[in-house]
């Protein structure tokens, strides 16, 4: 067995310990191949312990020693990149991205997690462009969502509606494709954040736009599993909507709203 096959095992069997010791020999091993070699196998196989000993070192907790390896990883997934330039070796170099801005997040390293972020948005706008199928546009909502919470926590709110916007128009167009409950549900996150985000901003009107696709989002919800959970969260959007009108002395439509999760 190689030392990354004996890795392998021990990951599985929760040796998380000793799973890093073969996976260092095992990196060290494919260093020193690579720097004779430099070939693709030899970039292939380096990519392969970067990624197997980043997975260990997370799962232990060494997030600082994980990012190193992370980054490592990273580089080598671009000369992979660089060499084969299919949609495989593109694919890999977002992981990588994803990764290492997922650590930074944990790390509350909020600058250096954007960055990474963006990195992988770029390559997955490229693939969507490539091939714009349900793969490329669900990488495409996970960094939007990536970059979003980025964005909200360091207050930069105004970006955080532009990100907002491509997400919730990628999410619609997925749903539209194939409406189902995981469909809806992400769109309904979108709606969610920017909700949020236009409440703090104080955009009355682009606010109440959203409240309305929110609750329209609900109701299919609703629709397809009407479960407690659906419901209440049906019952709470009607309200909302109907405060929002109260707001604005429309007494009328206010009311309409407030009665309608009676029905």
């Amino acid at each position: 067995l190689s030392y990354n096959n004996i890795m392998g095992v021990l990951q599985k069997i929760g040796r998380l310990e000793e799973a890093l010791e073969y996976g260092e020999k095992g990196v060290k091993i494919a260093e020193l191949q690579n720097e004779k070699q430099g070939n693709e196998a030899s970039l292939r196989d380096l990519f392969l312990s970067y990624n197997n000993i980043m997975e260990v070192l997370r799962k232990i907790g060494r997030l600082e020693e994980a990012l190193e390896y992370g980054e490592k990883g990273a580089k080598i997934a671009e000369l992979l990149k660089e060499k084969q330039g299919n949609e495989a070796s593109l694919r890999e170099w977002m992981m990588f991205y994803s990764i290492i801005a997922g650590m930074l997040q944990t790390m509350g390293r909020w600058e250096e997690a954007l960055e990474y972020c963006k990195k992988g948005t770029w390559i997955t706008e490229y693939l969507k462009e490539k091939q714009e199928n349900e793969e490329s546009l669900g990488d495409l909502l996970l960094h939007y969502s990536c970059i979003m919470i980025a964005l909200q926590v360091m207050g930069r709110l105004e970006e955080v509606l532009e990100y907002g916007e491509k997400g919730a128009k990628v999410a619609e167009f997925l749903n539209e494709k194939q409406e189902n409950e995981e469909s809806l549900q992400i769109l309904l996150g979108f709606y969610d954040i920017m909700v949020d985000v236009l409440r703090e901003l104080g955009s009355q009107e682009e606010v109440l736009s959203y409240y309305k696709k929110r609750l329209r989002c609900k109701e299919k919800l609703c629709e397809k599993t009407p479960n407690e959970e659906n419901i209440i969260s049906l019952y709470n959007a009607c309200n909302e909507m109907g405060h929002e009108y109260y707001k604005r002395r429309e007494f009328e439509t206010a009311l309409s709203y407030y009665a309608l999760y009676k029905k």
